[in-house]
């Protein structure tokens, strides 16, 4: 087995691995947000690894009361889910355990295991849809 057949296969079984990197979240194509139409797939969601990148045009950081919230993340997903950021007219969506839910803005890179994404914070579908949340 060469070096580049271990890091392909590494990619999914460690970093998708919900005992090392990964967290279970619930991923809607587009934008269908019904707790039903969810699909659960292991992701890395890393709102940190924005820091060194540029901010995406009004979806860098966001001051409320005071708290500075993350808007912006890149989640690394299954390349099995389908994940698009051409789906009209809502783009998909991901929403962890805590019910933090982000959209996607655009396709950041693809191998053969692992899409990575760029998503923003969208705080309004749990404000529009309740049943979203946890319980």
């Amino acid at each position: 087995m060469t070096l580049k057949d271990q890091i392909a296969a590494d990619s999914s079984s460690v970093f998708l691995n919900t005992d090392e990197f990964a967290e279970t979240v619930l991923y809607f194509q587009g934008g269908v947000t019904y707790p039903t139409a969810g699909i659960q797939v292991a992701a890395v969601v890393d709102e940190a690894l924005r820091d060194a990148m540029e901010d995406v045009r009004g979806d860098g950081r966001h001051a409320d009361n005071g708290k500075e919230i993350r808007r912006q993340a890149t989640i690394e997903l299954p390349v099995s889910v389908g994940a698009s950021d051409t789906r009209t007219p809502l783009p998909d969506l991901i929403r962890q355990a805590d019910g933090t839910t982000w959209a996607i803005k655009r396709i950041l890179g693809r191998d053969a295991d692992i899409v990575t994404v760029l998503a923003v914070r969208n705080d309004k579908i749990n404000e529009r849809h309740p049943r979203m949340k946890n319980g």
